[in-house]
């Protein structure tokens, strides 16, 4: 067996990319077993990858370097715990300005990763409800690793305005994500976050199964890939799509034009 630490493609300094004291080992496991899951699937070949709430960037990084045939889009709205809140009433520039983006595009110049690009937009509802509008698949995997909560949050009232309760809101909004691709890289966090999930599911897995349940297709789930213990206990699952339609995800130069700004290697916000 080999190391988790063995997988990592680029050494990338733990200061700059963990976050709220989120031990260096959680990014290092949950890299190895999405690498691994990711070399089975796609090996040298051509996919996208969509990093929901990429932070500072530590695993778009990694996928972009490690899979060069890869598109890698990294998307970070800071909304959430990680990046502060400039996302909530800031501009697109103000969120460019954070610490992670900032973060983010330096690595891309280092590293010269012409395939890992970022996204500096806040995903709610009506945003991911736009994007599952399209009826076809936006990209071949998504990472939302420790985001779900964040987007959750920002969303309440568009749920309100949708007739939903909160609960039901929340649910909508996973059955969504789930029709932007066929394979979900997913972390949900432990209570007191979702607690209105945790109150009516008992467990992420089982919230995760009902939203499999109502999206009307067939899910298989892989895991927990890694249990991490950070604020209460974090399973990793892959969520993958059985016999999944023959809609091929949107072409790369198509999934480019659903992002306003798409920032690259030296497209850094100076």
């Amino acid at each position: 067996a080999t190391s988790p630490e063995s997988r990592l493609v680029v050494s990338l300094p733990e200061d700059e990319f963990t976050y709220i004291e989120r031990p260096w080992s959680h990014f290092v496991t949950r890299w190895a077993a999405i690498d691994t899951e990711l070399g089975r699937h796609f090996g040298e070949t051509e996919f996208s990858l969509l990093d929901l709430g990429s932070c500072c960037g530590f695993f778009s990084l990694q996928a972009a370097a490690g899979y060069p045939n890869a598109a890698v889009i990294g998307i970070e709205g800071s909304v959430g715990i990680g990046n502060g809140t400039t996302g909530v009433s800031g501009t697109e520039d103000d969120i460019i300005a954070t610490k992670a983006i900032q973060t983010h595009l330096r690595w891309i110049d280092k590293l010269y990763l012409p395939n890992c690009f970022l996204a500096p937009e806040v995903w709610d509802y009506q945003r991911v409800c736009q994007l599952a509008a399209l009826g076809r698949p936006v990209c071949d995997a998504l990472l939302s690793l420790s985001v779900i909560h964040h987007i959750d949050n920002i969303s309440t009232q568009q749920y309100a305005g949708a007739h939903m309760t909160h609960l039901e809101g929340t649910l909508s909004l996973v059955v969504k994500l789930l029709q932007l691709c066929p394979r979900h890289f997913i972390e949900l966090p432990d209570r007191p976050w979702i607690e209105h999930v945790h109150a009516a599911y008992g467990t992420a897995r089982a919230f995760l199964e009902a939203a499999a349940k109502t999206s009307g297709r067939q899910w298989s789930f892989v895991g927990p890939l890694v249990i991490s213990e950070w604020y209460g206990t974090r399973e990793l699952w892959l969520m993958e799509e059985v016999g999944h339609s023959t809609k091929t995800a949107i072409p790369w130069q198509g999934l480019k034009a659903f992002f306003p700004r798409l920032l690259g290697v030296s497209q850094r916000a100076v």
